[in-house]
């Protein structure tokens, strides 16, 4: 089956201004005065992020944007639990996870799949219940409504190598669907499909996002995938990252239709002017180094 005839499988059902935070809804995720470095072999020691506060309201598509070494991955690791922070707070859904893993109701989409390759589709989604106090039916159920939910239904024999590039990126995202997270973090997790495919892609997280009422907390290299499919964009300065501007795009163009078209005009002007903001913010960055 090609991408093209997998992306069918999918069942679809003006100016920037600067975010003035959460609008409705509450918040689902809070970043407080986060630091990280890392050791170097001199001794010495690498400043990855410094002074981070973010807040994503409940229920938005938060895109974080920059040029490499802005420490977009390792925000995403802090928010995981996988790495630590050195200092600052991370609050999910109210709760403070500061020095804690927050996997359980946090799911992660990486820019790989990972896709056990000896293992089925099924297999490969129902790893992440594996921990889980589920008897074999209950984990089958819950494997059988999560294939269907991404369009999967009778692919779940299926081996990674036997699948299109799209519908592994769907099997990946079911996995991290699977416990019901109530925060997606996605990085770059569509940037090697093809064009037509990565829309079905959006328009799929779109919909999802509004069927199961999840906060979606992405990186991308991508300025057009930003601006056609976040609430809001938090543009990061490199080497360290720290947060320069976070824009909100919802205010100027609501998902309506769901998706929006990146030939608009409305959009071309977004993402000239986040294009802008990304070679200002790198500029002033490389004239303090």
């Amino acid at each position: 089956m090609t991408q093209l005839d997998a992306a069918k499988h999918i069942e679809r059902g003006p100016a920037l201004s600067t975010a003035p935070g959460a609008r409705s809804g509450g918040t689902a995720l809070k970043l407080t005065g986060i630091n990280k470095s890392f050791p170097q072999r001199d001794g010495g020691r690498l400043e990855v992020l410094r002074d981070i506060d973010l807040s994503v309201r409940s229920g938005a598509i938060q895109a974080l944007l920059g040029r490499s070494g802005s420490g977009k991955s390792t925000l995403l690791n802090i928010v995981s639990g996988l790495t630590p922070a050195d200092t600052g707070t991370v609050t999910v859904d109210g709760k403070d996870f500061t020095g804690g893993t927050v996997l359980p109701m946090v799911g992660y989409v990486f820019q790989d799949d990972r896709l056990m390759p000896w293992r089925t589709a099924r297999a490969n989604i129902a790893f992440a219940l594996e921990n889980q106090p589920l008897d074999s039916n209950e984990r089958a159920e819950e494997v059988s409504e999560m294939l269907t939910l991404v369009g999967l239904d009778g692919f779940g024999a299926a081996y990674p190598n036997e699948l299109s590039g799209g519908m592994r990126s769907r099997v990946a995202l079911a996995r991290s669907l699977v416990r019901r997270p109530k925060l997606l973090l996605m990085d770059e997790p569509f940037s090697r499909l093809d064009e037509e495919t990565r829309t079905a892609m959006h328009e799929e997280i779109i919909r999802l996002r509004d069927l199961l009422g999840m906060t979606i907390l992405f990186v991308t290299h991508d300025v057009e995938e930003a601006a056609v499919l976040a609430d809001e964009v938090t543009v990061l300065a490199p080497r360290p990252g720290r947060i320069a501007e976070t824009v909100d795009i919802a205010a100027a163009l609501p998902q309506h239709p769901p998706l929006r078209d990146g030939t608009d005009p409305a959009v071309v002007e977004i993402i000239r002017q986040l294009k802008c903001t990304i070679a200002r913010v790198s500029a002033q960055s490389d004239a303090r180094s």
